[in-house]
Order: structure tokens, then C-alpha cells, then sequence
């Protein structure tokens, strides 16, 4: 049986413990347990809940390190709002087509699909950490509520083509689906909104 707590000459425990919990998630987020994480990492547990306090947490840190929205924002907001939206889907996509980001995120989803409160907290993650910083940066009005459209609408798509792997949208070619996506994520953040929803 392996000892728990920091490994030596390992300081790196938190990124240990994030690599442990996207293969755990991948067996289901309901399934899953800090102490199951912790087990795989090889640490103590009450390390988990000093790094990340809840499961909710570390998957979000889980999310977030395959995501890196800080390192991509500035790229994808560009110098103007010009194909905005195809740059947004493009780089979501790349996530999924990239052969070293490709498991982990499917694991993430796969886990939102399997159990509703794991999906509301990755749609919620993409609305706010990486459509909401966009569109704060490029949209004049209702930037929240077009930032759930378009979030709402890139974790959609992703579940269709990649996990039920509907056969149209999953044989389209990823340029050709980023400039399609896009469009539509560009009238979410650009286009008139029907008074009635204010």
C-alpha cells in the first residue's frame, strides 16, 4: 500500500491530484469520490478538501486545466469582433480533436452526461470562465444572457457529436463545423434579442 500524503521530491501534489481526477471522472461523476482521488493520487484525502474543499471543486479545477481560458482569451477576443464567434468555437472544438486534450475533456463530459449536476456545473463553467469573459470584452448590452446562449449551445453541440455521435454533425469536417457554430455564436453575441426577453 503506497504511503499517503506529499510525495517526496514530488511538489508538484496539485497537478498529482488533478491528472488522478480526470481519470476518475471518466468513470462517471456520480461515482466518484475525493477519497477514490485521493486513493489514486496516493495522497491523504483532507488534502483534496485543503486544495480544492468539495468534489465540485476539484472538477471544476479538472475543467479548468484542460480549458486554460487565461492562457486563450486575449486570442480569441482578437483586435475586433470580426468572426468572434468562429474563433470561440474553433478553439472549443480544437479541444476535442487535439489527441492530448481529447480524453480528459471527454471524460469531463462524459461524466456531465451521465449525471445533471456535473452538467450544470461544466455549462456553467464554460458560460462564465470562457463565453462570459469573451463576451464582457466585445458585446454592448446583455452580455450574460448572451453569454448562456452561446455556452449553453458549445456544450450542446459537443454532446451530440462526440459522446451520442449523431452521424450529420458527427462526420462534419472541424473547420467546417467551427465556421457553422460560430455563426450561430455570433448572433447570440451580436444579434438583436426579441424585447420580450429583457
Amino acid at each position: 500500500m503506497r504511503p499517503l500524503g506529499p510525495r517526496p521530491g514530488r511538489p508538484d501534489t496539485r497537478a498529482d491530484i488533478i491528472r488522478a481526477a480526470k481519470r476518475m471522472f471518466a468513470r462517471g461523476y456520480g461515482s466518484c469520490s475525493l477519497r477514490a482521488v485521493a486513493r489514486e493520487a496516493g495522497v491523504d484525502p483532507s488534502l483534496l478538501v485543503q486544495f480544492f474543499g468539495s468534489k465540485e471543486g476539484l472538477y471544476l479545477a479538472a475543467i479548468a486545466d484542460v480549458m486554460r481560458p487565461d492562457d486563450v482569451l486575449d486570442r480569441i477576443v482578437g483586435d475586433t469582433s470580426d468572426g468572434l464567434g468562429r474563433r470561440l468555437a474553433g478553439y472549443y472544438f480544437d479541444l476535442w480533436d487535439d489527441a492530448e486534450t481529447r480524453w480528459p475533456f471527454q471524460a469531463i463530459l462524459l461524466s456531465a452526461a451521465s449525471y445533471q449536476p456535473a452538467a450544470a456545473v461544466l455549462r456553467d463553467f464554460i458560460t462564465r470562465e470562457l463565453v462570459a469573459r469573451v463576451a464582457a470584452r466585445a458585446v454592448p448590452d446583455r452580455a450574460e444572457l448572451r453569454a448562456g446562449l452561446a455556452g449553453s449551445h458549445l456544450v450542446g453541440t459537443a454532446l451530440v457529436r462526440y459522446v451520442v455521435r449523431f452521424g450529420p454533425l458527427a462526420d462534419l469536417p472541424r473547420p467546417e463545423l467551427a465556421e457553422i457554430v460560430g455563426g450561430t455564436i455570433d448572433g447570440y453575441l451580436f444579434g438583436p434579442l426579441p424585447s420580450g426577453s429583457a
